[in-house]
């Protein structure tokens, strides 16, 4: 599964391009967010309704390398959260019958 990351040397520092989850930033501190880059993450995933613009935004970005594609990868996902840690793995898989048991009942979810 190719993962799409900034590419750092274009979009600049880190800390300008990222923002909390679209769905809990208040509509007050998107233009904070804007203004610190414009490559901050919130142009794509805060567009208003203009989403054929946040789409053409992204397209942009892949062709000027602002974003990039890895190479297939397999990822690591860690959440903290209540003195915990949560630790995923977040790969693609072909679909495959579940009496074929290529992917083994994992979670308490059957």
């Amino acid at each position: 599964m190719p993962g799409i990351r900034y590419y750092l040397a274009r979009a600049g520092e880190p800390s300008k391009l990222m923002a909390p989850p679209y769905d809990v930033i208040p509509d007050s501190d998107l233009a904070h967010y804007r203004s610190l880059s414009p490559y901050n993450v919130v142009h794509l995933t805060r567009p208003g309704t203009d989403y054929e613009g946040a789409a053409m935004t992204f397209e942009r970005w892949l062709d000027d390398r602002i974003l990039e594609p890895e190479s297939r990868s397999m990822y690591v996902h860690e959440v903290e959260f209540d003195g915990r840690v949560r630790r995923d793995l977040i790969a693609s898989l072909r679909l495959q019958p579940y009496s074929d048991k290529v992917v083994l009942p994992h979670e308490r979810t059957h």
